[in-house]
C-alpha cells in the first residue's frame, strides 16, 4: 500500500460497561474516529444502534453469514 491505514481497532471493549458506562465510550470511539479515521469494535453485544454502519457475522451449523446492517 502506498497510504498509510487510518484504523483503531477494539475487541469485545464494551463486555463489562453498564448502560452509563457504553455511552462514555461511544463518546471516547468517536474521539477515535475524529483521529483516526476509522474504528473497528468487535462486539458480542448488541451496539449497531451507536454505529454508522454495522456488519453481523453470525456462525449457525457451521455456516458463517455476514449481514451489513
Amino acid at each position: 500500500a502506498t497510504k498509510n491505514l487510518e484504523l483503531w481497532i477494539g475487541d469485545e471493549i464494551d463486555d463489562a460497561l453498564d448502560p452509563a458506562g457504553l455511552e462514555r465510550l461511544m463518546g471516547v470511539l468517536e474521539e477515535k474516529a475524529r483521529e483516526r479515521g476509522t474504528v473497528l469494535v468487535i462486539s458480542h453485544n448488541d451496539i449497531a444502534c451507536y454505529a454508522r454502519r454495522a456488519i453481523r457475522v453470525e456462525k449457525t451449523g457451521g455456516v458463517s453469514t455476514v449481514t451489513v446492517m
